[in-house]
């Protein structure tokens, strides 16, 4: 059965260069649940490495607060009980995955080869909506 992932997205970056090369610039980033409730392990890929931070229900709000947009997802790429270390252990072994959209794209299932920025990413996941 799938399960429902979010795949979090924001326009705010530290990096002022992004925004002069990519005028629609968006990050991304996968939470993971992690047991009942509203509980989630945000996955971070970016430059400086991968990053997993537990979030709940408050961190969720203070995210949303400051511009993350939250977009639930389906997925049988991983069980809500999953391990998210081991997880990450085992996908790391391909290239396109070192990108926060080629892991939202491995998390979710999409094998679309064109899908490289995440503003691609989020336009493909609102328009499955």
């Amino acid at each position: 059965m799938p399960n429902e992932l979010i795949i979090a997205f924001t326009r705010n970056t530290s990096k002022k260069t992004s925004k002069i090369i990519c005028r629609n610039f968006r990050h991304c980033c996968v939470l993971f649940p992690i047991g009942p409730g509203n509980k989630y392990t945000l996955v971070q890929i970016g430059i400086d490495g991968v990053r997993l931070c537990p979030i709940d229900a408050a961190a969720m709000r203070r995210m949303k607060k400051n511009g993350w947009e939250m977009i639930k997802v389906q997925s049988s790429k991983c069980k809500v009980q999953c391990q998210t270390r081991l997880y990450l252990n085992f996908e790391l072994c391909t290239l396109n995955f070192l990108t926060c959209v080629g892991f939202a794209k491995r998390a979710i299932g999409i094998r679309n080869p064109f899908i490289w920025t995440p503003d691609q990413l989020y336009r493909k996941v609102v328009s499955n909506k």
